[in-house]
């Protein structure tokens, strides 16, 4: 992928997982929700996970870097729950407040308009306010909830969707 604005998206790596895990570290909010510590590990353990029935090629696990500061990290499946879709597994930004989550998103957005994807997927947990709320502000709708395991424990998603109207074409680096 190219770079296209001052967001640049690299595949995470051995080599650049320490720089996600900076990033991890800047939102322990979130990982208190379930109890989880942030980790190398961790970080390899979600660079790995994926559906049984997708190809590897579909997963985009990516360190989202800007002005050369790791800035987020987004874990992206396409073609996933649908052909037409694509899912967003995680978005964790490093600086909060700033507007970098609503331009990230927005690129992703056109990347999959343009790619050919006509809605977007995501869960979010039932106890997590602000995400809830980004969420909402950014055009997504609930659209049912389901349960997911955790650190041995289950919890509440709600299923967010949007669906992608069309734009001028873009690509994600």
């Amino acid at each position: 992928m190219k770079k296209t604005s001052a967001y640049h998206f690299e595949k995470i790596t051995p080599h650049n997982q320490k720089a996600a895990l900076e990033v991890y570290h800047q939102n322990l909010d979130y990982f208190a929700l379930t109890a989880e510590i942030p980790s190398l590990a961790s970080v390899a353990q979600d660079r790995a996970a994926c559906p049984p029935q997708l190809d590897p090629e579909q997963k985009h696990f990516f360190l989202v870097t800007f002005e050369n500061r790791p800035m987020a990290v987004v874990d992206l499946l396409t073609g996933y729950p649908e052909d037409a879709s694509g899912y967003l597994g995680l978005l964790l930004i490093a600086e909060h407040r700033q507007g970098h989550g609503q331009k990230i998103l927005a690129q992703l957005e056109d990347w999959l308009r343009d790619q050919g994807f006509q809605r977007l997927e995501l869960g979010v947990l039932e106890h997590n306010t602000p995400a809830l709320a980004f969420w909402t502000a950014q055009g997504f709708h609930p659209c049912g909830k389901s349960s997911v395991l955790l650190n041995q424990q289950s919890y509440t998603v709600i299923k967010f969707a949007k669906t992608l109207a069309h734009k001028k074409a873009t690509s994600l680096p």
